[in-house]
């Protein structure tokens, strides 16, 4: 694992973008801040629509650094939640623009993977993820990933190959300013 820390980490600190698992399945991600990087993820033809990506952190604290402020329900969820959780949260902030929906909104998860969550914390700054489907469902594992996706990253993580973990069912729930909540998928 060590040796996918460093080379993930040096791809990503070089702008590059890299294939990764997370709780929630294999995912294509990148330096949340970095829009160069964002785009070539887009351009590929992922996270093109709003949620698409998600900002994956270490630990439910890095939220505040990157929306205006982190409602007060986000923090209950967060500690119910017994699976995957995505927020949307309004007001993101210390993130590249385009990873921003269009009302100025974006999607956080708190990854319970010890792999990404590693990661992050070695590197120091959120992930612009974008998970991998096949029919509208995230790929669990590594076999099941096209071709075409492995070619186009710069760093392919080795240490979980064949990755033979089942995908966590991800919810989504978009939170409004005062406190509405919107559950998106169970």
């Amino acid at each position: 694992m060590q040796t996918d820390l460093q080379q993930s980490k040096a791809a990503l600190d070089d702008g590059g973008i890299i294939l990764f698992p997370t709780d929630a399945g294999w995912s294509i991600g990148c330096d949340a801040t970095n829009s160069t990087a964002i785009e070539r993820i887009k351009q590929l033809g992922a996270g093109s629509g709003n949620h698409d990506m998600v900002v994956l952190l270490d630990t439910e604290v890095r939220m505040e650094r990157y929306v205006e402020e982190v409602p007060e329900v986000a923090w209950e969820l967060l500690e119910v939640s017994d699976k995957p959780l995505t927020l949307i949260i309004s007001s993101g902030r210390n993130l590249a623009d385009n990873l921003l929906n269009t009302d100025g909104s974006v999607a956080f998860r708190v990854t319970n993977d010890r792999f990404s969550r590693n990661l992050i914390q070695r590197y120091k700054k959120p992930l612009a993820c974008y998970f991998l489907k096949i029919n509208h469902q995230i790929i669990g594992l590594f076999e099941e990933i096209p071709l075409e996706w492995i070619d186009v990253v710069d760093y392919v993580v080795k240490a979980t190959q064949p990755g033979n973990f089942e995908p966590g069912a991800p919810s989504i729930i978009k939170l409004g300013t005062s406190g509405e909540i919107q559950i998106l998928k169970k």
